[in-house]
């Protein structure tokens, strides 16, 4: 009567929370991705291809390099070439990207347009005052900069 109509109630809403934390695990997985490059094979790349990036600097043209190897995409902007390399997080959450940028003048916060950075490992990193936002780059070699950048 009453125990029974209790003992079953709990039953079903330990039923419905497993079911509810399956779903949410299930999506989670779905909407989470990974596709970045670990930091020490893209400063390699950058390296290795280190000719024939200062050619494309030469000519301001990096149209070559978009989907090859690591590179994932190019952006360019008034102030710095972005070679996106990838990154992971959650839709709609915190998201992490990385990869390596070009900036003519060889400014490391060029890439967000001036913000200040204070010396960090091996680098440079801007951390948001009241918020998660993070940059950080390290100069791979003159004008060239590998970064990771974090929402």
């Amino acid at each position: 009567t009453l125990k029974k109509a209790v003992c079953i109630l709990s039953v079903v809403l330990i039923l419905l929370s497993f079911t509810a934390f399956s779903a949410l695990a299930f999506f989670g997985m779905i909407m989470a991705s990974d596709d970045s490059v670990p930091k020490d094979e893209i400063i390699e790349f950058v390296n290795e291809h280190k000719d024939e990036l200062e050619e494309c600097a030469e000519n301001y043209d990096f149209s070559e390099f978009e989907g090859r190897g690591i590179v994932k995409s190019v952006y360019e902007s008034g102030t710095c070439t972005e070679f996106s390399c990838g990154g992971r997080g959650l839709a709609g959450g915190s998201s992490y990207y990385c990869g390596f940028f070009y900036s003519p003048y060889d400014s490391r916060s060029a890439k967000w347009n001036g913000l200040p950075m204070h010396s960090y490992g091996d680098g440079f990193l801007y951390e948001e005052e009241f918020g998660d936002n993070k940059f950080y780059c390290e100069k791979i070699f003159d004008c060239f900069y590998y970064y990771e950048e974090s929402y």
